[in-house]
């Protein structure tokens, strides 16, 4: 999964993984690199975060026009991705999708609606939520980063579907059900967001 090119550039990690994948690529060793997008799973710190950021404010903010997409994949089926890897001899560098696309604004609208709530946002302009992201960096914060705001408003967390498994990768609308219900005991069912799909 490739970043934008201010990101390449920019981040040290970045910078030094790239060099670090070639020179792997260029050794002839047998490796895998596995590149998971938005991980989802008991006490992560995204979603799991966002529900109980939406659960506790009247408002959530929404970095620019929440158009941009993801393909949300569960913590297990990585870890049995990993195990399958282990326990295989593919070599090269593998990027990890969930097995549906979701646009970002339907997936918070869902997570209200979980929660019993009416979708309400305060939207920050592309340019103001990386300067707040900047802030809260600046200020010793681990809650965000302005690279995680600026990989979100690039559009390019929608990885496809990791289809290797065996198996259906699980959605992410069970696991929002689950932590919606550890924070609303007895809620009703919320209808699952619109317009997802294989990713």
């Amino acid at each position: 999964m490739s970043a934008t090119a201010t990101l390449e550039t920019g981040i040290p990690y970045l910078t030094y993984k790239r060099r670090f994948d070639r020179e792997l690529a260029e050794s002839g060793l047998s490796y895998a690199v596995l590149r998971p997008t938005m991980i989802f799973g008991r006490r992560d710190v995204l979603l799991g975060v966002m529900m109980r950021t939406i659960h506790r404010y009247p408002f959530f903010l929404m970095f620019g026009d929440g158009e941009y997409h993801l393909s949300p994949i569960a913590s297990s089926d990585v870890a049995r991705i990993v195990r399958a890897f282990c326990e295989g001899d593919a070599t090269g560098t593998f990027d990890l999708g969930g097995p549906a696309s979701y646009r970002y604004r339907d997936l918070t609208d869902h997570m209200f609606r979980l929660l019993g709530k009416r979708p309400r946002y305060a939207h920050l302009s592309p340019m103001g939520s990386r300067r707040l992201a900047r802030f809260l960096q600046g200020a010793g914060s681990t809650l965000l980063y302005e690279y995680e705001v600026e990989w979100l408003l690039s559009d390019m967390l929608a990885l496809p579907p990791y289809d290797r498994l065996g198996r259906p990768l699980e959605r992410v609308e069970p696991y929002l059900e689950r932590e919606a219900d550890r924070l609303r005991p007895g809620r009703a069912r919320a209808s699952p967001p619109p317009g997802s799909q294989p990713a």
